[in-house]
Formats: C-alpha cells, sequence, structure tokens
C-alpha cells in the first residue's frame, strides 16, 4: 500500500470494536489498544511502535492520564546528512509539555508521521478519540 492509500484507511478509525490487552513480560497490563492501532501497526509493519510507547509507562510517564506520542520523520537537509532521514518519537502531555523523546535512526516506516493517544490506559488514534 502506498502512503496516501495507508492515511485514507486509518482515518477511517472511528471507534473500536476490540481492545487488545499489551502486557510486559510479567504478565502485567501496561495499557490496551484500539482496532485502530492494531490497524496501523499491521499495515505499517509497526508494532514496535507499540512496544516504544509501552516501554515508557514507568515513573513519571505513567501518572499522566492524556499522553500524545508522535513520530515524525526529519530529513536533514543540509552537512554529511543531507538527504538523509532519522525519526523522533516524542510523547507530550495535554499542555504539549514535552515528557520524553528518542530518535530512531532507521525505520522503514511508511508514513511521515503518526500521532497516537494515551488516555486513560487506552492507545488509539486521534480520530478514535
Amino acid at each position: 500500500m502506498t502512503a496516501e492509500q495507508i492515511l485514507d484507511e486509518l482515518s477511517q478509525a472511528s471507534g473500536t470494536e476490540h481492545y487488545y490487552q499489551y502486557v510486559n513480560i510479567f504478565n502485567q497490563k501496561i495499557f490496551v489498544y484500539t482496532d485502530g492501532i492494531k490497524n496501523m501497526a499491521e499495515l505499517c509493519g509497526a508494532y514496535w511502535l507499540i512496544d516504544c510507547v509501552a516501554s515508557y509507562q514507568y515513573g513519571k510517564v505513567k501518572q499522566v492520564p492524556f499522553q500524545v506520542w508522535t513520530l515524525k520523520k526529519h530529513v536533514f537537509k543540509t552537512g554529511k546528512r543531507a538527504g538523509q532521514w532519522e525519526w523522533k518519537l516524542e510523547a507530550t502531555d495535554g499542555n504539549s509539555i514535552v515528557m520524553v523523546w528518542q530518535t530512531i535512526e532507521y525505520s522503514d516506516f511508511p508514513l511521515d508521521s503518526i500521532k497516537m493517544y494515551l488516555s486513560n490506559g487506552v492507545l488509539l488514534l486521534p480520530s478514535e478519540y
């Protein structure tokens, strides 16, 4: 699928019929995620992105009931890395205060960006909110 087709498919997510539990290696539930997130992970080959969000659900971040997670592609325009890219994963609270961020040097993620919400223990796409 092209990026445009994936975005079109994901934009149609508007609620969920199923919730999928994300559990850690100790079989503790970290959060649940929706059909839209599952569809994104399948279409984009990005179950790793759900893993990244889960990996930060400890300490201060876990205590924030509404989190905005954004993965964005950054293309270098100048310098030795001109034309190359990397990814930035960032989590903000409901007031746009950055809580955590991570640089991902390589990914074959097919979209230029994706935004997800983690609201009261449910990971979902903005169109499902």
